[in-house]
């Protein structure tokens, strides 16, 4: 990518940050510093000329040229080359692929500001420019629709990115995050990962929580059914099962229940208010709308009941396999 250029010594004074520069603080410079001091710079930092000033930006070797700084050496040996602002942030992201210095989230932030925020290509673009396929970097891409939890996981290395993308059908936020959880817990492969999340989304599918930010009102749907059958795993205990169950539904309903009760306590506040407008309004149109408002009162306390009732059911399913 940058094969042109000239090799030269550089003061480190002259050199400044880029402001797009892909740093990686939270890898240790101790060993690379050994090894400098020990065998030199092997592999040069890259420059580029700064724009009328005598001094150069550094594009890539952030670490490198840490290091060096660290083992207090005035002068640093550099590949300036003359690129401007795509070119250097290829420069950059190239480097740290395929140096592997980045966490899986660093490079999926990384690619998405090429791509979004830059504007300076797109996913096929950038999987030529490093040598990557498309499928690599669409990937890296979706792990920022995971839960905010599940991304700190993955960087810190908890999860490895082949179990983390077996989530990425679940669309709802809070069950792939109770599920993310699991997986950490139970330490699953990526194979049971999938395992996991397909019998989800074949018995949760009609599952769908959501707040609804234009009214402020939290929307549901009940799940299709809870059984005991949820998954076909002849390497995980009936326990097992059940406290997976417990684990990522349970919430779930009393978040749907908790929904419920809001909207009920919301149908009594408007009750109240068109009695006490009682007045002011015709008999037939308080009737209609009282008569309206009770029978979706009734409608929600059927569904609580319902949601109780499943809950119930999946508690005692719990205790009854960890008998």
């Amino acid at each position: 990518m940058y094969n042109l250029g000239v090799f030269q010594t550089i003061a480190i004074d002259d050199i400044v940050y880029s402001t797009n520069i892909l740093r990686n603080p939270r890898q240790s410079l101790d060993q690379l510093a050994v090894s400098i001091m020990q065998r030199g710079l092997i592999h040069p930092v890259v420059v580029r000329p700064k724009n009328n000033e005598y001094r150069y930006e550094l594009i890539a070797g952030y670490r490198r040229f840490e290091a060096c700084k660290r083992l207090g050496m005035q002068k640093i040996i550099c590949h300036i080359v003359d690129v401007d602002d795509k070119e250097a942030y290829e420069i950059s992201i190239t480097e740290n692929v395929q140096q592997q210095t980045m966490s899986p989230i660093e490079e999926a932030i990384a690619f998405k500001r090429y791509i979004e925020t830059f504007g300076w290509g797109g996913v096929s673009d950038l999987a030529r420019k490093i040598g990557k396929s498309q499928e690599y970097v669409s990937k890296r891409i979706k792990l920022l629709s995971l839960p905010e939890s599940l991304q700190k996981d993955i960087a810190q290395g908890k999860i490895n990115v082949s179990t983390a993308e077996e989530l990425f059908p679940l669309s709802n936020t809070e069950i792939a995050e109770n599920l993310g959880d699991y997986i950490l817990e139970n330490n699953l492969s990526a194979k049971e990962a999938r395992r996991v999340v397909k019998v989800f989304k074949e018995n949760f599918k009609d599952l769908d929580v959501s707040l609804d930010k234009s009214n402020n009102e939290l929307e549901f749907l009940l799940p299709r059914q809870l059984t005991e059958e949820y998954i076909d795993d002849n390497n995980s205990s009936s326990a097992n099962q059940s406290e997976l169950l417990f684990r990522v539904a349970n919430p779930l309903l009393k978040r749907c229940a908790l929904g419920i009760r809001l909207s009920l306590r919301n149908i009594d506040d408007i009750i109240g208010d068109i009695e006490d407008d009682r007045a002011s309004s015709t008999l037939d149109s308080f009737w209609i709308t009282k008569e309206l408002l009770m029978q979706h009162r009734i409608r929600l306390h059927e569904q609580l009941d319902q949601l109780l009732r499943q809950a119930s059911k999946l508690k005692n399913l719990q205790k009854l396999q960890a008998l």
